[in-house]
C-alpha cells in the first residue's frame, strides 16, 4: 500500500447476510458475496494479515485482525491501533483496513456481524482516535466485498475537508459501485483477493489446464489460475465472467478500472459528490 514510515493495519472478515444460490462457471462454483461464507473471507483476511503484519517498525499490535466483529468491535480495533501509533510523529502514520464480506448496495457501507459502517463514519472514527492536532493521519483501503467500489466514494466525499487531519493515499476495491463482488469455492477465496496475492508466473500449458477443467480437478484449476494472473489486465474480471471489475486508487485521487477506463477527481468541480465520480468514471470507459 502506500508508503507511511509507521503503518498499523486493521483486519476484518465478516459473513454475509444473506444465502443466494451459487452460480456454476466452467471452472467450478461461485457465490456473490452477500452469502458470502466466514470460512472463505477468513482465509482471504489472513492472507492480507500475513501480507500486511510484516512491519517491524511499529508495534505488532498496531496490526489487528478481526473475524466476523461487531461495530463495538470495529470501534475498540482502531481505537486500540490509534494507540499503538501515537509513540510516532503523527503526520509518518497511517491504518491499512482490509475488509472481506458484503458491502450494501448504493453505498458500499462494510457489513458487520450486527450493523454496517458507512465510509463517512469510519472516516470520523479514524480523525476521533488521532492523538493529536499536528500532522495528517494517512489512510488506504482494500476491500473485497459487494459495491466496494461506492464505499471508496463516499470516502473521498467524506474526507472533503479534511485535508489537514485525515488523507486517503491508496484504494483497491474489489468491484464497481454497483457490482456485486464474488468468492470462488474452488479457490476458497474471494476472487479478487486470491488474485491480488497470487500474482502468478505467467506460463500455463493449455492442455493442462483444458484437462484441469474437463475433470473439474480443482488442485490443477487453481493451479493454472495462479500461472495466468501475471499475463491478465484484471484477473477477477476473468474469473467471474465479467460481472465484477476492480478498482485502483492512487495518490488520493487518480481512478483506473484496469479494462475500462481511468480519471483524475482532482480535475472535478470543487466540491464533489459521489454522482460526479461515478459520472467522470462513466466517461472515462473504452
Amino acid at each position: 500500500m502506500y508508503d507511511r514510515r509507521y503503518s498499523g493495519s486493521l483486519i476484518v472478515a465478516c459473513a454475509g447476510p444473506e444465502n443466494p444460490p451459487p452460480e456454476q462457471t466452467v471452472y467450478g462454483e461461485m457465490r456473490c458475496r452477500s452469502g458470502a461464507q466466514l470460512k472463505f473471507t477468513s482465509a482471504d483476511a489472513k492472507l492480507a494479515f500475513d501480507n500486511w503484519s510484516i512491519d517491524e517498525l511499529v508495534p505488532k499490535d498496531a496490526h489487528v485482525l478481526l473475524l466476523d466483529p461487531t461495530l463495538s468491535d470495529f470501534e475498540a480495533a482502531i481505537e486500540n491501533i490509534s494507540r499503538e501509533l501515537s509513540v510516532f510523529p503523527q503526520g509518518e502514520t497511517g491504518i491499512d483496513l482490509y475488509f472481506a464480506g458484503h458491502g450494501l448496495p448504493k453505498s458500499g457501507a462494510l457489513v458487520l456481524r450486527d450493523q454496517a459502517l458507512s465510509a463517512a463514519d469510519y472516516v470520523s472514527l479514524i480523525e476521533e482516535n488521532m492523538a493529536s492536532d499536528k500532522g495528517i493521519r494517512g489512510i488506504s483501503m482494500m476491500l473485497d466485498s459487494c459495491h466496494s467500489g461506492a464505499f471508496l466514494f463516499e470516502a473521498m466525499v467524506a474526507l472533503q475537508g479534511r485535508e489537514e487531519t485525515v488523507r486517503l493515499y491508496d484504494g483497491l476495491c474489489s468491484s464497481m459501485h454497483d457490482e456485486k463482488s464474488w468468492e470462488l469455492s474452488f479457490l476458497e477465496h474471494g476472487a479478487f483477493t486470491f488474485t491480488h496475492f497470487h500474482q502468478g508466473n505467467s506460463y500455463v500449458s493449455p492442455a493442462e489446464f483444458q484437462k484441469a477443467i474437463d475433470e473439474q480437478n480443482h488442485k490443477v484449476i487453481v493451479k493454472c489460475i495462479q500461472g495466468l494472473v501475471a499475463s491478465m489486465a484484471d484477473p477477477a474480471t476473468f474469473l467471474t465472467q465479467g460481472k465484477q471489475h476492480s478498482i485502483d486508487c492512487v495518490k488520493g485521487g487518480g481512478l483506473t478500472t484496469k479494462t475500462r477506463g481511468s480519471t483524475d477527481i482532482n480535475e472535478l468541480d470543487q466540491p464533489f459528490d459521489v454522482e460526479m465520480i461515478i459520472e467522470a468514471l462513466r466517461r472515462s470507459i473504452k
